[in-house]
């Protein structure tokens, strides 16, 4: 069996890393305030954005690996089998990182094995279904339910109504609207992701989406404190229903989230496919290659040493956004040449070998 391996594809993976260890650091250390300066923007900017392209690169993955695999069938069966790794990993893993996304990858890519056949058309419909989806249900359900803000975690998680709450509507990567990344890298996999055209108008095309989310967020928000009151779809005069039809945050994900984060990871995407192109053999682009394919198993890692061993040992006395940031350098200092090390010896990280091992 052929494989594919994308340089600019690695290399967006090492910017999701990035981007994942900065915000996930930055929240544990009560960092999230606003303000902050240039590193405040910098850490607003990549939340939920950062895991919006790990989403994006999963499904453009598992296109890949049908390409690459010749059999629709076979390569469902590897899809599934790393489904059920991804969840067994994820559930143990939520015992020690409450705010654990491997196990949504199980069910993402249960998603992604069901739909393998399906078109790249009906892979763009059945994305903005699942984003209308959410936004049906938050008509109806109160998205504060089962969480505890005081420190961002689900009490109920392992009940059965949290436990589905959770996975479908309101977690931290709940399916209604997530999959919409997924789904839509499926189709964005099934390009020649090679070809410069396609990257421009990748590129192109996710900037733009990315700016009209924003400026429409803007607009909306605008509108709305200016007349004190909004009436759309017959919903009550109330400022949490502002939230979920102009914010573009995360928490809650609204449909302006996922355009926004959407374009930004396509842009993302596309100028780390283009970077690879004029510079995929240099030895920077295969040192930050090196990074970005062993995401699983830096995944465990940063929690386990920026949440583990450097709050243990108290480094550093700063808190807030710069102690995050400082352990985020820390760690990606440490991390980078120790990655492209392992792959001199090894054909993968750790946890991503045993995963092919038992999975395939």
């Amino acid at each position: 069996m052929a494989t594919t391996r994308i340089v600019g594809i690695d290399l967006a993976r090492f910017v999701a890393i990035a981007g994942m260890v900065l915000v996930n650091v930055t929240v544990v250390m009560g960092g999230t305030e606003e303000g902050g300066g240039w590193l405040g923007s910098l850490e607003r900017g990549m939340q939920g954005r950062a895991a919006a392209l790990f989403v994006l690169l999963a499904g453009i993955g598992c296109s890949i690996m049908a390409r690459d695999d010749g059999r629709l069938e076979s390569a469902r069966r590897r899809i599934l089998r790393r489904a059920v790794f991804l969840l067994a990993i994820g559930y143990a893993w939520q015992l020690v990182w409450s705010g654990d996304i491997l196990h949504f990858y199980g069910f993402y890519f249960l998603v992604a094995a069901a739909c393998l056949g399906v078109s790249s058309r009906g892979l763009w419909a059945a994305a903005a279904a699942v984003v209308l989806g959410w936004l049906g249900l938050h008509m109806v359900l109160d998205y504060g339910v089962g969480w505890r803000w005081t420190d961002l975690s689900h009490p109920d998680f392992w009940t059965a109504a949290g436990q589905i709450r959770n996975l479908f509507y309101n977690g931290w990567h709940p399916l209604l609207p997530w999959c919409a990344f997924l789904l839509g890298g499926m189709a964005l996999g099934r390009l020649d992701l090679g070809m410069k055209e396609v990257q421009m108008r990748l590129l192109l095309g996710g900037m733009t989406v990315w700016a009209l989310a924003t400026l429409v967020s803007a607009a909306g928000k605008e509108a709305f404190m200016d007349a004190g009151a909004l009436d759309l779809f017959g919903l009550p005069n109330d400022w949490r229903h502002a939230v979920v039809l102009f914010g573009r945050s995360s928490i809650p994900p609204t449909p302006l989230y996922v355009a926004a984060a959407g374009g930004q990871a396509v842009a993302v995407l596309a100028a780390c496919l283009m970077a690879g192109s004029l510079w995929g053999g240099t030895r920077w682009a295969r040192t930050l290659g090196a990074t970005g394919r062993m995401a699983l198993t830096l995944y465990v890692a940063h929690v386990l040493f920026c949440l583990g061993i450097l709050e243990e040992l108290g480094w550093p006395a700063a808190g807030g956004r710069e102690g995050a940031a400082q352990r985020t350098a820390v760690f990606l200092i440490l991390a980078v040449p120790s990655c492209a090390l392992w792959l001199r010896f090894f054909r993968a990280g750790p946890l991503e070998s045993v995963m092919r091992r038992l999975c395939g």
